[in-house]
């Protein structure tokens, strides 16, 4: 019997193993989709353009989000991104990614994530929310938003007026959340009307869509319930 084929480059969600001790206990992550890169550093959401000839991979203008951190995590964000920059290949091994420099040596050392969680790992803020007239932008001043936690396959965050926490579990590209628990804090009708809205989408959500810095939590047809972007993203 065959071993099982090595994932694609694309498409995948990568968790580095080797090239940088982060310091953080934060995961570091990459996913390569449609010329870009993006990612959780040892501190800061990354992105950045790469370039994908046969096995030659190219990767540039890397930026992050401005998040600081402690002294050793950030000197490690800076070592992640200077090696990505001397990236001039890459090899798939099993569930393994090496990314190499020119001279064809290993650098960067990712093994495929366990959980697609990875690639909305951390948190979000939540930009719009299916209503009865479709998607809405919500109310001026809402601090709604959502943190996955990959590790624990949790969700939490703020309804823009309660705290809220449940599962997460994402199996075959399913994305189930909840029960949800919230807190019980009244507030003005316009905020109530909001964050019942907002749970009544959450418990629909059976897929998610991410590219970069922006979320869409969809239905089981695929039209979006829930607009997230990383928060500076």
């Amino acid at each position: 019997m065959s071993a099982n084929p090595s994932p694609p480059l694309e498409g995948t969600d990568w968790r580095l193993v080797r090239g940088v001790a982060t310091g953080s206990g934060q995961a570091t992550t990459a996913r390569f989709v449609d010329g870009t890169l993006s990612g959780q550093g040892p501190v800061n959401r990354y992105r950045a353009m790469y370039t994908l000839t046969g096995r030659q991979l190219r990767i540039a203008g890397a930026g992050t989000t401005m998040a600081a951190g402690p002294a050793e995590a950030m000197s490690a964000e800076r070592a992640y991104l200077q090696l990505l920059d001397a990236v001039r290949g890459y090899g798939l091994t099993g569930e393994s990614l090496e990314l190499r420099d020119e001279a064809g040596t290993p650098i960067l050392t990712f093994d495929r994530a366990p959980s697609g969680l990875l690639a909305v790992n951390g948190p979000w803020a939540v930009r719009a929310i299916r209503r009865a007239d479709g998607l809405v932008t919500i109310r001026d001043g809402s601090d709604a938003n959502l943190v996955f936690d990959a590790g624990q396959a949790t969700v939490s965050g703020s309804t823009g007026l309660n705290q809220l926490s449940g599962a997460a579990e994402l199996h075959a590209g399913r994305l189930r959340l909840g029960p949800l628990r919230t807190t019980r804090m009244a507030g003005e009708a316009e905020a109530m009307d909001e964050e019942q809205a907002l749970l009544r989408d959450l418990e629909d959500v059976a897929g998610l869509d991410v590219e970069g810095d922006h979320l869409r939590l969809l239905d089981e047809d695929g039209g979006t319930l829930v607009d997230l972007r990383r928060p500076g993203g």
